[in-house]
């Protein structure tokens, strides 16, 4: 077979690669091609090809463990954990070794239990939109406005979540929801929503700014 037919030939292995399942791709590693179908290199190249194939695949299929600050254990999937560029930085060091059978949980010390799971949950849902680390503005779409029917407070808490995890997406649209609020709520209901004290009837009330008052009466 001449080099052009060979390269030909791994191509069209590699475009075939990409469309077969995780356990098909493992079934073909183990397939003998053929004698004269293609050379040792290409075989070999193919193999590699595939087998790294079949390491990221099972690397987007792992789950980890992330504790909040209460100190529960919540499981994600490594593709849905790479939304966020804080978690997917500590990721990166740890599956390089494709031998790891166990991923150490990772504590979240400073994200409750409830932000954290709605966050885990947000991940899953989006875990398969590509470039995730882009900086952009995305539209509030009907799942987004059903998920966030929650009270302002908790959306406060995700949407400083998202930014530490930095998980761009989830900020934009938390961001957005809280600005929303802003806007039709007067000073004293954004005080009520977020169990707020009024700071100025805390101070009228001080003994020191009464006689203060007196002083000056």
């Amino acid at each position: 077979m001449s080099e052009p037919s060979q390269c030909f030939s791994l191509l069209l292995y590699e475009s075939a690669a990409n469309a077969l399942s995780f356990r098909q791709q493992q079934q073909l590693l183990s397939w003998n091609l053929g004698q004269g179908q293609i050379s040792k290199i290409y075989y070999m190249s193919l193999r590699g090809f595939l087998q790294l194939k079949c390491i990221q695949y099972r690397q987007m299929d792992r789950q980890l463990q992330v504790i909040s600050r209460e100190g529960k254990s919540f499981s994600i999937s490594l593709q849905a954990a790479k939304m966020s560029l804080t978690l997917r930085n500590m990721f990166d060091y740890i599956v390089n070794d494709e031998l790891n059978d166990e991923i150490e949980a990772i504590p979240l010390g400073l994200i409750d239990s409830n932000t954290l799971d709605k966050i885990v949950q947000f991940c899953e849902h989006y875990k398969t939109e590509t470039n995730p680390e882009e900086e952009r503005s995305y539209e509030i779409n009907e799942w987004d406005s059903n998920f966030f029917d929650i009270n302002i407070s908790t959306m406060f808490d995700i949407a400083k979540a998202a930014d530490y995890l930095q998980i761009h997406r989830l900020f934009d649209i938390s961001c957005k929801i809280v600005a929303k609020f802003l806007r039709s709520k007067s000073p004293q209901d954004i005080r009520q929503a977020l169990g707020m004290g009024n700071d100025f009837e805390e101070y009228q009330n001080d003994k020191s700014f009464k006689k203060y008052q007196t002083i000056n009466s």
